[in-house]
């Protein structure tokens, strides 16, 4: 859903109104989106990890 959201932006509005809306002050949808794809993009490396299990 993220992903959507952003492409549909770049898609609507152009790269250039994209990244400067996305820098400003204001709390809007696309932070959100943003965020939502770091925090997956983290939780899904933290899988990935190895974890040693001490004996």
């Amino acid at each position: 859903m993220a992903g959507i959201v952003l492409i549909r932006q770049l898609l609507i509005w152009g790269p250039e109104f994209v990244e400067e809306f996305l820098f400003n002050g204001e709390i809007t949808n696309e932070k959100v989106s943003m965020a939502m794809l770091a925090f997956g993009i983290f939780m899904i490396a933290l899988g990935f990890r190895k974890h040693e299990q001490k004996r």
